[in-house]
């Protein structure tokens, strides 16, 4: 009886757990979607309180993802590389090492410790901190992509998510269109940022402006400093830049596109008017996005990445004779945008060939209609210039906005590279490039490339998810998408239900090696620590970046040309303000530009004169040098501060002994 009761009891436990996995599967579910469809109604996730939630949303998927399917998930060790990754280039390393790894972060640490007068800890990153918070955003990022794998092997789930992308589209596309219709803002969140300075904010997160910008110096008494003055961006859709609203629409179109279009050829069977309106419908549905991106939103590469993602969807789901002539559309397409962005890049650098009036119109035509070409390539250039100087791990994830005005002889700063793929190979180096192969070879067989293929045809989901990457992989090599928090989860939702689609056996995969097995628990537990971890770190940055608003509000305060306020209540307001700030600043997650605010608070207290205000405010912007070292601007400001103390003391001991004497 006992055995037969044991036997009972663990048949038992096995059913309820597997109950409960079943239930943990449709929560990680629900919870990606409901990240899904908030993200970008909410200016892509980039304020820090959506950013936040947003993480916590990815965590728990990890955590359920690890709960349902255990030492199953195939890509497990993908956020565990990009651990590795910070790990490596955020730890204090021996100089002698660093030099040989990566000579510009090793330059770029020696610069600092000579100008602060202090040695300082080398690392492979030239910014710590920005490193780790990127980091985090990958992390979570790529394991959204690892446990997505995993939960469309059910195809309801599949199904579920795959109308939770249409969903968004078709949102997204609406909030769009009426604002493209109206001629105004449908809600106009960001308008805090356009003051004093308008169209330019000197301390807003770049990542919540177009991320490009000239630096302006300011005077403060007699101390001056340069700072970069961001662009804001033109805030189409929900997005604040109307690219990445068109980032959105490529990752989402297509699907709506295909699930639409799979409905008609159905009811067409039956000879329905239901599925010739369905079908309408598809096409009108594409017909307005691309109306929208084209006209409305004026972003160029994301119209032609609608246009491509649906053109291939139509290829995918074409058979017989039409399916040769829709490819040969389909590249024609591609051929074409390419080719008109090399002439508008050559056109840029060449001016020269515009010897004749007729060529000048024309070459004027296509550098109005492609835009940016010219620039776009620049960036390419600095990326690459960037890399040579840290080859082997690069520069920091992260790090690129700092490192920049460095490599960069053109008078516009930009905070990203926009061009997503370049910034990583300048940030993540030959280690990133590598985990990146390792990824593609892991996914890229002749396997799963036919069964790709031969499903996309029956497949509705399969297809429109191919199209929403075949439209949004193109976008990366001009623009900056995936840092993005929302589209970026969109990316990573759409890779994982292509991969998952394609290779379903390799769910359920047993290994008898124990060490294996063991390998496997390991990564599962590492992961879940980081899952925690994320969770207190969104937290953390959340509340910190919260803390800091009223100190940007007090300090834009004393930076407008034209105050509002008399100086007693400006300075009032920076009073107020520092006490948030300081203990902001004392949290180990941060935001990064933390001293550098502070330290512009102290300085407009100081007024710019010899004091203690002043000597805190030399002491914050040495904090900020320490922790980014390349920030070559605060180089110029310490040293007039120094002088003017020096100088102060100096004229304080020459009276003193005059009135000895």
């Amino acid at each position: 009886m006992t055995l037969h009761f044991s036997d009972t009891a663990y048949l038992d436990i096995r059913s309820a757990w597997a109950v409960f996995q079943r239930i943990s599967a449709w929560a990680a579910v629900l919870i990606v979607a409901a990240a899904l469809l908030v993200g970008p109604l909410v200016e892509g996730a980039t304020s820090p309180v959506w950013l936040a939630a947003l993480q916590v949303a990815a965590a728990a998927v990890g955590f359920l993802g690890l709960v349902t399917f255990g030492r199953q998930v195939r890509f497990f060790w993908l956020p565990i590389a990009v651990l590795g990754i910070g790990l490596i280039q955020t730890c204090p390393l021996p100089g002698e090492f660093v030099k040989a790894i990566s000579p510009a972060s090793y330059h770029a640490w020696t610069f600092a410790s000579d100008c602060l007068g202090q040695p300082l800890a080398p690392r492979l990153s030239i910014a710590p901190a920005a490193t780790q918070l990127a980091i985090r955003q990958l992390f979570l990022t790529t394991l959204v992509f690892a446990i997505t794998v995993e939960l469309v092997r059910d195809h309801r789930k599949a199904a579920f998510l795959g109308w939770v992308l249409a969903s968004i589209g078709v949102i997204v596309l609406a909030w769009g269109c009426v604002e493209w219709v109206t001629g105004r803002d449908v809600i106009s969140p960001a308008s805090a940022m356009r003051w004093p300075f308008g169209y330019k904010n000197p301390l807003v997160d770049p990542l919540r402006s177009a991320a490009f910008g000239r630096t302006q110096n300011l005077q403060v008494g007699g101390v001056s400093l340069s700072l970069p003055f961001w662009v804001l961006g033109d805030g189409f859709g929900p997005y604040l830049v109307s690219n990445h609203f068109g980032g959105c629409l490529e990752l989402t179109i297509p699907v709506v596109f295909s699930l639409l279009w799979l409905k008609q050829r159905r009811q067409a069977t039956a000879l329905s008017l239901a599925g010739a309106g369905t079908g309408i419908l598809a096409g009108l549905m594409a017909t307005t996005a691309i109306a929208v991106l084209a006209l409305g939103a004026s972003a160029r590469a994301a119209t032609v990445g609608v246009l491509l993602g649906c053109t291939w969807v139509v290829w995918q789901r074409t058979t017989g004779k039409w399916r040769r002539l829709v490819g040969l559309v389909f590249c024609l397409e591609l051929l074409g945008y390419v080719c008109l962005f090399a002439l508008s890049a050559w056109a840029g650098f060449s001016p020269q060939v515009a010897e004749t009036e007729r060529t000048a119109n024309m070459l004027d035509l296509i550098w109005t209609s492609i835009g940016g070409a010219q620039w776009r390539v620049s960036q390419w250039g600095v990326c690459w210039r960037m890399f040579m100087g840290a080859p082997v791990t690069g520069i920091g994830l992260g790090a690129y906005r700092f490192a920049s005005p460095f490599y960069s002889d053109s008078e516009v700063v930009t905070a990203f590279a926009h061009a997503d793929y370049f910034e990583f190979l300048a940030e993540g180096g030959l280690l990133g490039i590598a985990v990146l192969t390792i990824f593609l070879a892991q996914i890229w067989k002749p396997e799963s490339i036919r069964t790709f293929t031969r499903d996309s045809v029956d497949n509705p989901l399969l297809a429109g998810a191919g199209g929403a990457l075949v439209a949004f992989l193109p976008h990366g090599f001009v623009d900056w998408n995936l840092h993005i928090p929302a589209n970026a989860l969109l990316f990573a939702m759409i890779s994982g239900l292509v991969v998952g689609l394609i290779d379903p056996k390799t769910s359920g995969r047993v290994f008898s090696k124990s060490i294996v097995l063991f390998t496997k628990f390991v990564i599962c537990v590492i992961t879940l620590i980081f899952c925690v971890g994320a969770i207190i770190g969104a937290f953390r940055y959340a509340k910190a970046a919260t803390s800091l608003e009223s100190m940007r509000h007090a300090v834009l305060c004393n930076m407008s040309p034209k105050p509002a306020t008399p100086s007693v209540d400006r300075r009032a307001l920076l009073l107020r303000a520092l006490p948030s700030a300081l203990e902001a600043a004392r949290r180990p997650l941060s935001p990064v530009d933390t001293p550098v605010l502070i330290g512009l608070a102290y300085l407009y207290l100081s007024e710019g004169k010899p004091g203690l205000e002043l000597r805190l405010a030399e002491e914050w912007f040495e904090q900020a040098l320490a922790g980014t070292p390349l920030r070559l601007e605060l180089v110029a400001t310490i040293n007039e501060i120094r002088l003017l103390i020096a100088t102060s003391e100096n004229s304080r001991n020459v009276e003193q002994g005059r009135s000895a004497r």
